[in-house]
């Protein structure tokens, strides 16, 4: 009998946190008419100004497709502007771009690096990694700059999460997905850079974090089992072998970041198999699930909200995500609300 007790206190508890939690969600960006907006990214640029980018178009792959970006300075939104459309890519690569893909904004020091994906020819498997570097916060843009990461046709990298600046280097996670689809790490220092292999094939989307002198992956997975992976490392050279974390992916995109110092901020879609739901837990450095899973969207069968993108900013998490590939969604979270309205096990 207590035991039924304690358990039905555990889901009223559980009802009322969904119900008392207001997000205040904010639709950045609405697509037009026969239009898709997918993957978004944001950015802190310093002194109260935040950036959040996006692709547009008529679909995921399309020729059509641009790079979009809006500005928060000081708490007002700014005017939404076109980043990156095929057009520019071309004339600045010199080469056919056949279509765009997923952005990566990221500030370091007094510039601010706009990475983005870009097809010449054929599906993601055909895709390379471009960047453009801006002086004043993306007023304006260098010329793009295409990142040649192999020999053989410098093709079948892309990037999602955002990565972590130490001793100078920008470490980014990338991935690949020709033939065999594995994770590796980009290093980036003082414009030079060169990559390397981490994880095992089957994962993608590395979110990199790092906790006290530990460096932490978790993966996407697009392999049998439905489930986020987890490796870590001492030196950025020898990763531990990749294991199941207690949470679902649907192979899909997650995003984390940490909360504190032996806590992990996860936001995913805790389904099996699809994108109906979107959900905030927290997770311990092995991966294991230590509060419930809130609910930040529950739609129905059919539904998708996903490519959730978060960053930290202070004491304050900022979350982006797509909503039915229809809506740009933007969140402000306080990090003492997240800790209290979570539910430990």
């Amino acid at each position: 009998m207590k035991r039924i007790v304690k358990f039905s206190l555990f889901i009223l508890l559980f009802n009322i946190n969904l119900k008392a939690w207001d997000l205040n969600k904010i639709f950045i960006r609405e697509a037009p008419k026969n239009k898709i907006v997918h993957a978004p990214c944001i950015a802190s640029l310093g002194n109260g100004m935040i950036m959040i980018c996006w692709y547009e178009g008529s679909k995921e792959g399309g020729k059509d497709v641009k790079i979009l970006g809006v500005k928060q300075i000081k708490g007002i939104w700014q005017k939404t502007k076109i980043l990156m459309d095929t057009q520019k890519a071309s004339k600045d690569l010199g080469q056919r771009i056949k279509t765009l893909g997923n952005p990566l904004i990221q500030k370091i020091n007094n510039r601010t690096f706009f990475y983005f994906v870009s097809v010449s020819y054929g599906g993601w498997a055909g895709s390379s990694i471009n960047v453009c570097t801006s002086q004043n916060n993306g007023d304006e843009w260098s010329k793009v700059k295409k990142l040649k990461l192999s020999n053989f046709f410098n093709v079948s990298f892309l990037l999602r999460n955002n990565g972590i600046y130490e001793n100078k280097t920008f470490i980014l996670p990338i991935y690949n997905e020709c033939i065999t689809t594995y994770p590796a790490l980009l290093l980036i220092k003082e414009d030079k850079y060169f990559w390397k292999k981490v994880g095992d094939k089957g994962l993608i989307q590395g979110q990199i974090l790092k906790s006290n002198n530990t460096y932490i992956m978790l993966y996407r997975s697009i392999r049998k089992e439905p489930y986020i992976y987890i490796s870590k490392s001492l030196d950025l050279k020898t990763w531990s072998k990749p294991q199941k974390t207690d949470f679902l992916n649907p192979n899909s995109a997650m995003t984390a970041k940490m909360i504190d110092k032996d806590k992990i901020l996860l936001i995913f879609n805790n389904s099996k198999k699809n994108r109906e739901n979107l959900c905030m837990s927290i997770s311990d450095l092995e991966g294991k699930q230590k509060t419930n899973s809130f609910f930040i969207e529950k739609g129905i069968l059919g539904d998708e909200f996903s490519y959730p993108f978060l960053i930290k900013i202070k004491d304050e998490f900022h979350l982006v995500y797509t909503y039915k590939r229809k809506k740009i969604v933007y969140i402000k979270m306080n990090k003492n609300k997240v800790l209290n309205e979570l539910i430990y096990n």
